[in-house]
């Protein structure tokens, strides 16, 4: 996997399979799908389904769109964002009364902690609240513009590009 491959003073290196972690991969992943080739295979493969007489249910099949919902994602050629609905939901999100959720609402913004610049600094007075295993939580001012500016956050999230093919892929070594 060219696209991985990294130098070090012992010696230059290449995964041999894709590994989980890179922020880029599944984009780097589906434009190798993009390629005509894939439209054989999937052909293929829809082919040797029909002669073994196994079938799919087509409302659950979709080829070759531009844009897609997957997994709280809004997938398209422009890069990724998050869902709209997502988005509505952290919007009408209600005040947490206790500590249980405010967990939930933690673990709901978290899991797109990647569109927001400086996540962890805007969570903070939120994440504070959880700390030393309390059983009441006291909501502050401070707590409260943390939420309001997450929220404000999630509304104005950015889109994440997808790589351009064409240049080389630099990642720079912090030491």
């Amino acid at each position: 996997m060219r696209k991985t491959a990294f130098v070090t003073p012992t010696g230059h290196y290449e995964y041999l399979i894709m590994p989980y972690g890179l922020v880029n991969a599944p984009s780097v992943f589906q434009d190798s799908m993009n390629e005509a080739e894939h439209r054989l295979h999937v052909s293929e493969v829809l082919q040797w389904l029909r002669e073994h007489k196994l079938y799919l249910k087509a409302e659950k099949c979709t080829f070759h769109q531009v844009s897609i919902q997957f997994l709280g994602y809004q997938i398209s050629s422009q890069g990724i964002k998050m869902g709209e609905g997502k988005v509505e939901a952290m919007k009408t999100w209600p005040k947490p009364t206790t500590i249980k959720e405010l967990q939930q609402f933690l673990g709901f913004s978290n899991f797109y902690r990647r569109f927001i610049h400086n996540y962890s600094s805007i969570t903070a007075p939120l994440t504070n609240l959880l700390k030393g295993k309390p059983k009441s939580r006291s909501w502050t001012p401070e707590v409260t513009s943390a939420m309001k500016t997450l929220q404000k956050a999630f509304t104005s999230s950015p889109l994440l590009v997808h790589p351009d093919q064409q240049k080389p892929f630099i990642v720079p070594l912090r030491l």
